[in-house]
């Protein structure tokens, strides 16, 4: 129940906001929740993450807001 209801939830919520963000917004938006799962954890529990964690969770990030923000500067920019 636990997951349908976290899942659907959020889902839906995503659908209705995605309208009035960016794309790039859009496409991060979903990137970095998983990368603050332990951060949430941190603060909530103080349970620190490792280093390789942090390592991979900054790779991960840098990586796809790389990729993001070099897909909108390649697009050319004006009507269709």
């Amino acid at each position: 129940m636990l997951g349908v209801v976290q899942l659907g939830c959020s889902y839906w919520l995503y659908a209705r906001a995605i309208r009035s963000v960016t794309a790039l917004e859009a496409v991060l938006i979903p990137v970095i929740e998983p990368l603050l799962n332990p951060v949430w954890v941190f603060l909530v529990r103080a349970e620190r993450p490792s280093a390789w964690a942090l390592v991979g969770g900054i790779v991960v990030l840098g990586a796809v807001t790389g990729r993001a923000l070099w897909s909108v500067r390649r697009r050319p920019s004006g009507p269709r």
